[in-house]
């Protein structure tokens, strides 16, 4: 793979191909910092109306300040898809968490809606309305 976006993030590993995005693990070849990079498939950054909401989220996103955000590193367009580029976090999804026990305690269950609700919170005191929760 080994591809550079915006001058200094190597792809490294395809993770996901979603609907809308593919999402790949890579690294800041300066600083050697784990990303996660978010490539927009091409047809939506066609769309004048998704570039600039695209844009206007983001920037939205890289100044919010929340325990339970991944940082915002950089984003931008490369080849006809708008990227962005967030710190890697190791650690299992929620979705795996499920996957691998019959149910979770409820006090894991409690912790991580609030840390969801206390994301959301952060999000419209940003002035982003979330989309589906999935």
């Amino acid at each position: 793979m080994n591809e550079i976006l915006l001058e200094k993030y190597r792809l490294e590993e395809e993770l996901d191909d979603s609907p809308s995005a593919l999402i790949y693990r890579g690294e800041d070849t300066e600083s050697n910092l784990a990303v996660i990079v978010t490539a927009f498939k091409e047809t939506l950054i066609l769309s004048k109306e998704f570039l600039k909401r695209f844009k206007g989220t983001v920037e939205k996103l890289s100044g919010l300040d929340s325990p339970n955000a991944v940082p915002v590193l950089a984003y931008g367009e490369h080849q006809n898809q708008a990227i962005v580029v967030q710190e890697f976090i190791e650690g299992r999804t929620l979705s795996e968490m499920l996957k691998e026990s019959a149910g979770l305690q409820l006090n894991l269950v409690l912790d991580i809606a609030k840390q969801i609700g206390e994301y959301l919170g952060a999000l419209h005191q940003v002035g982003i309305a979330h989309g589906g929760l999935d």
